[in-house]
């Protein structure tokens, strides 16, 4: 059944098979009547309890940036700023004068790096430092050089002295904490996490999970008061766990990091809130780096108020980042959630001078309902071993024409929702079964295959121009997302991965958007091109613009937006080329008249220009002229 029946009044036929399915019940009662209601998309708002920064449009600034700058290019909030050492007077006096311009201050909360410019005592980083498997002391190695300790979050003294440091941050008058490396040693399984600490822990966790026989008929263990998991792996001649020749127990100690880290995030945040509330009576945001958005930090999710993400860029840019920033939309609703260049990735982006990258970066992030964080001095890995200076800062006078812009329209922006006519499932519990099976042993990359589907199909989507948002499902223990008929009201089709397997809830109200008139395609027939067709044959979008220009429409109240990236990057002349003239139709929300309204084209830098079009069967036609990196169409006063 193509098309969706709810899309308008139910014809005869939709209001029949109503009907039917209430008469024989073959769903919940909640999903068919939802479903079939002829109910559209509702619009979003940021949540209400979120302090009135977080619920602003924000240019993000990495660092400790001076005023000046942040005045210059149009930031409002720094993050990984201050404290990094712990609370002193320079900072706190750096933290004043930024409030006192209206700006935010988000802390720099080092969660796993053990090194003197943490905490000056050598002798209590090695005390509280992880050991590998030979018992060695641990060293948090992708920061180079001089890798500092890595401290376990299962030993006692570090979770105190985290505790104590969170209240410092606190004291030093921060809006929000941002935590670095939020998943903790649970994200370094292939090299450490066998110190008695880690080892005691495993022991309580097995024995709260399973029974004296239990643990004797899956694993051997006869005495788990003195089991010593390590040892196990060492008397198998293994040296790390990808080794065990029992998985099912690797599984057990990988899903023990995760719990461990889990509880502590979570206790850290909330008596660190405490703590505000009841010393200041304020509330304190909590933010967390979630580097590439992998299925170990989005357990980390329901805890937060904003994230910075870490993401791996292709240089020269491939773009086409579009899913990555809707997935973490989905499943962060009402929150930022803030791309970053990897490190790695700056060092490379230095090295080329591409400024206008960044420009398509952050032009791309806004478009998506998510933000960009701009480098002030920001480190790049590597860089003491290049004839550049391993530190990367963006002009402030090329981001403040995108500053400007993006805040002008942020009103609706911000308060729109996609206009998208596919869902794609992004089912966590999948995921995170992938990187409990064998995903922790790169927890760096895509290595989970569901998530790395995922990113292709929505890269082929997004070159087709077929308008699509992600349907996120949470796993039901860290992530209780489950499946809902609200997520689908708003979808033509779905798309969901061929690894995944519901369960019978979700497997039933996937039957009943079916009967409804859904149409549920393989993530294959996507990858392969063979569903492009049918789906293109749904989009409210249609345009004979190059796969090299990304567009995205929204809606807020009486407006329409639609949101122009440019991806046709020159990378030897190291620029944007421009793209256009190029048609573009889109079809009106149901309810929605544009016929006596105005269309605006708004880009960085440049005044608006109002652009002729024309409407037919509820459809607005008009011509983009060119977009160089990033242009918005707005129709305003619709009714």
């Amino acid at each position: 059944m193509m098309g969706m029946a709810y899309k308008g009044a139910l014809p005869a036929a939709g209001a029949l098979l109503l009907a039917l399915l209430l008469v024989h019940g073959c769903t919940r009662e909640k999903s068919t009547l939802t479903i079939c209601a002829g109910l559209v998309g509702k619009d979003t708002a940021p949540a209400a309890d979120l302090p009135g920064w977080l619920r602003r449009w924000n240019l993000f600034v990495y660092g400790e940036p001076p005023l000046t700058y942040l005045e210059q290019a149009g930031g409002t909030a720094v993050v990984w700023s201050v404290y990094h050492g712990g609370v002193n007077s320079t900072e706190l006096e750096y933290v004043r004068t930024l409030h006192s311009a209206g700006m935010a201050v988000a802390s720099n909360f080092p969660t796993e790096q053990g090194s003197t410019t943490v905490i000056d005592d050598p002798a209590f980083l090695q005390r509280t430092a992880c050991r590998d498997i030979y018992g060695s002391t641990s060293f948090a190695l992708w920061i180079q050089p001089n890798p500092p300790y890595l401290p376990c979050n299962n030993n006692p003294d570090w979770d105190d002295f985290l505790a104590q440091r969170a209240r410092e941050h606190v004291d030093g008058e921060v809006d929000a904490i941002h935590i670095d490396e939020v998943e903790g040693i649970e994200g370094q399984l292939y090299t450490a996490g066998f110190c008695p600490f880690c080892m005691a822990g495993f022991r309580s966790y097995l024995k709260t999970h399973f029974s004296p026989s239990d643990l004797l008929a899956r694993f051997g263990i006869t005495d788990v008061d003195t089991f010593d998991y390590g040892a196990y792996l060492r008397n198998h001649g293994v040296y790390q766990i990808s080794g065990d020749p029992d998985p099912a127990l690797r599984t057990e100690f990988v899903k023990f990091q995760l719990l461990s880290r889990y509880d502590q995030i979570g206790a850290l945040i909330t008596e660190t809130r405490q703590y505000a509330q009841q010393q200041y009576g304020r509330y304190v945001a909590f933010g967390a780096n979630t580097f590439f958005m992998s299925a170990n930090k989005q357990l980390f999710l329901p805890f937060m108020d904003f994230v910075v993400y870490e993401n791996s860029l292709d240089f020269p840019p491939r773009g086409e980042y579009l899913g990555t920033h809707l997935l973490a939309r989905a499943a962060l609703p009402h929150r930022w959630a803030v791309m970053f260049p990897n490190i790695v990735d700056l060092l490379d982006f230095q090295a080329g001078g591409d400024w206008d990258v960044f420009l398509h970066w952050l032009s791309e992030a806004y478009a998506a309902g998510e933000g960009f964080l701009v480098p002030y001095d920001a480190y790049a890995f590597g860089g003491g071993q290049s004839s550049v200076t391993g530190q990367i800062t963006l002009p402030a006078q090329l981001v403040r024409p995108y500053a400007d812009l993006f805040k002008q329209y942020y009103p609706q922006v911000g308060q729109s929702h996609m206009l998208a006519d596919v869902g794609v499932v992004y089912p966590y519990r999948q995921v995170l079964d992938e990187y409990i099976d064998r995903g922790y042993a790169t927890p760096w990359e895509a290595s989970e295959p569901t998530h790395q589907l995922f990113l292709d199909m929505t890269r082929i989507l997004q070159n087709d121009h077929i308008q699509f948002n992600v349907v996120y499902v949470g796993d039901g223990t860290f992530v209780k997302r489950p499946l809902d008929d609200d997520d689908l009201i708003r979808y033509k089709a779905l798309v969901i991965p061929d690894t995944w397997t519901p369960d019978a809830d979700e497997q039933r109200i996937l039957n009943t958007y079916r009967l409804c008139g859904g149409h549920i395609v393989k993530s294959g027939d996507v990858v392969d091109g063979s569903a492009l067709g049918e789906l293109g044959s749904l989009s409210s979008v249609s345009t004979d613009a190059p796969p090299t220009v990304g567009i995205v429409s929204a809606r807020s109240g009486s407006t329409v937006l639609l949101h122009f990236i440019n991806y046709a990057y020159d990378g030897q002349a190291h620029r944007f080329t421009d793209t256009g003239p190029f048609n573009v139709s889109i079809a009106l929300p149901a309810g929605l008249t544009c016929t006596d309204t105005s269309l605006a084209m708004s880009e960085p830098g440049k005044p608006s220009a109002a652009l002729g079009f024309t409407t037919t069967d509820r459809r607005l036609y008009f011509t983009v002229p060119d977009v160089h990196i990033y242009s918005l169409a707005v129709f305003g006063q619709c009714f």
